[in-house]
């Protein structure tokens, strides 16, 4: 049995959002466009649709199940001999790239999609193993019922069978059994919208061949890049400001772009800079739903000079300190 919190690198009592974290992290490292191993891939996949399922993790997590006595009956191959369970394929995954400029306007893109699918018209489903592919047999061992599941061997487990000797080539489609489709899809993104957002578009994943086979889906997921300017906490944005030692003291000009205005404010009006302070301008955020928007959260750094004051120096400093009572 394996063990799908070490799959997905979590422990047993990681909470769903943990679980689902580690998830989209790990298919985002081993992804096959991105040079990921295939199997390592869907055995990520696979213990997802596990850990992510309360009814299934439930079951997991009980372990192999008691019948009658002390009689124990295990299930392998991922179901054991229910025929009638589908199965699903693979999803696949696409990172929608916007910027954050693009999260304060909101956003529509469009993006397309092929998907190639097994024509029913070339292909009839295998009668030997009923479309399964594989065939399921039962081995009693002492108190123990295992379920072995073998390859079926007309059908080289595919489930299907090419029943033409040549392509029927429907209406140009049908190319030698399978049809092309293409589709452009919209993904309207709200204002606000948060990092790792999700789009599911159902079976527009691997596809279905077999009889007990379901396709998987597409999953776009929404991937806010970094911006040169700005850090983003919720609606929220944050900048980090340079001030010399004598600008954090009588003011600087400031100018900055919020994407719809720009601000141009002089920093005097925050007083004498703290470096250790956030200073708030409120209402200069992000754009939200329902008119929401959030606030402009400034950080300064200050830049001191390298100098060490005489004593002269630093007698004006005293009195200048004093006659503004900074002293």
């Amino acid at each position: 049995m394996k063990n799908y919190y070490d799959i997905l690198g979590v422990s047993k009592n990681a909470s769903k959002e943990e679980i689902k974290q580690a998830f989209r992290k790990l298919a985002i490292e081993n992804h096959p466009d991105k040079g990921g191993q295939k199997e390592k891939f869907q055995e990520i996949q696979e213990a997802y649709e596990i850990l992510g399922n309360d009814d299934k993790k439930r079951e997991y997590d009980a372990g192999p199940r008691i019948t009658n006595g002390s009689n124990f009956e295990f299930f392998f191959n991922f179901g054991g001999n229910n025929s009638n369970q589908k199965i699903k394929k693979s999803n696949h995954f696409y990172n929608c790239d916007i910027t954050l400029r693009d999260v304060h306007f909101g956003l529509t893109k469009k993006i397309k999609v092929k998907r190639d699918k097994y024509c029913e018209k070339c292909f009839n489903s295998c009668q030997t193993c009923d479309g399964l592919g594989q065939f399921s047999r039962t081995v009693q061992m002492g108190p123990f019922v295992q379920h072995i599941k073998q390859t079926c061997k007309d059908c080289s487990g595919q489930g299907i069978l090419y029943k033409n000797t040549q392509c029927c080539n429907e209406n140009g489609k049908c190319n030698n059994g399978k049809i092309s489709e293409e589709k452009i899809f919209e993904i309207q993104t709200p204002k606000g919208i948060h990092q790792n957002e999700q789009y599911i578009y159902s079976g527009w994943g691997e596809q279905a061949m077999r009889k007990n086979e379901i396709s998987g889906d597409l999953i776009i997921s929404i991937n806010i890049k970094e911006d040169e300017v700005f850090k983003r906490k919720d609606l929220n944005l944050i900048c980090e400001l340079e001030f010399s030692l004598i600008e954090s003291i009588i003011g600087k000009n400031i100018k900055l772009n919020v994407f719809d205005e720009i601000l141009n404010l002089n920093s005097k009006i925050f007083g004498i800079l703290n470096p250790n302070k956030q200073y708030i301008i409120y209402g200069k955020g992000l754009n939200g739903v329902e008119s929401k928007r959030g606030d402009l959260y400034i950080t300064v750094k200050i830049n001191y000079p390298e100098k060490t004051l005489n004593d002269n120096e630093i007698e004006i400093l005293k009195k200048t300190f004093q006659n503004i009572n900074l002293l």
